[in-house]
């Protein structure tokens, strides 16, 4: 919370995005993706996210156009400071986010809530139904905030969804196991090999965009 136009509210926006949490088995986690909404102190956020996207942090502004997939096939083009914009068919999201809430039986897609959510997260998260309107002689369906309702957690969930794919969670490789076998030891009589130097060098994160629709793993 505070004005995006104070340099303060965006060095804690680092520390929260450093912050780990800690679940009941110890285990450590970290954010692993960051998707910040350009709508609104537009140039704040390319300021902040320009530098970070080696870190994940992506610029994102959502897409209304009726039938525009969750991800663009391409990327978009850098603006004029070299900040690369993601366009997300918000539409497309909230069909994938809304069919899951309806979702009764555990399993693959099934949303899972923590005990303290509290009713004023919930009513956000649903605070939108797709209406059909007649206008002009067609049919047209869009989104719509329902009376006197907030739907600010739908946004983070439609952006957290984005910054998921855009992360491409099915390219990252698993942990390796705790126990490794040790590797066996050169005879005495035949030195090992002297290792190369390794080298080092800067590889940026390019996020990975679907081939065919907006349906996927996530």
């Amino acid at each position: 919370f505070g004005d995006p136009s104070a340099s303060g509210v965006w060095q804690e926006l680092d520390a929260l995005l450093a912050r780990e949490w800690a679940r009941e088995d110890g285990t450590g986690l970290r954010v692993a993706a960051t998707g910040v909404d350009t709508g609104y102190a537009t140039q704040r956020v390319y300021e902040y996210t320009g530098p970070r996207l080696a870190r994940r942090v992506f610029a994102l502004k959502g897409n209304g156009s009726p039938g525009a997939p969750l991800l663009p096939r391409k990327p978009g083009k850098p603006t004029r400071g070299g900040v690369r914009v993601y366009l997300i068919g918000v539409d497309a999201a909230k069909d994938l986010w809304l069919g899951r809430l309806k979702q009764q039986i555990p399993g693959p897609g099934y949303v899972h809530f923590d005990e303290t959510t509290d009713s004023e997260y919930l009513e956000q998260l649903t605070a939108e139904r797709r209406l059909r309107k007649l206008s002009a002689g067609r049919w047209t369906s869009r989104y719509e905030v329902l009376p006197n309702r907030r739907n600010e957690a739908l946004d983070c969930a439609v952006y957290a969804l984005a910054a998921l794919r855009l992360m491409n969670p099915t390219a990252v490789r698993p942990a390796p196991p705790a126990t490794v076998e040790a590797p066996a030891l050169p005879t005495p009589d035949v030195p090992a090999p002297a290792p190369p130097a390794p080298r080092e060098r800067a590889v940026p994160f390019v996020p990975r965009f679907p081939r065919g629709g907006f349906v996927g793993r996530w």
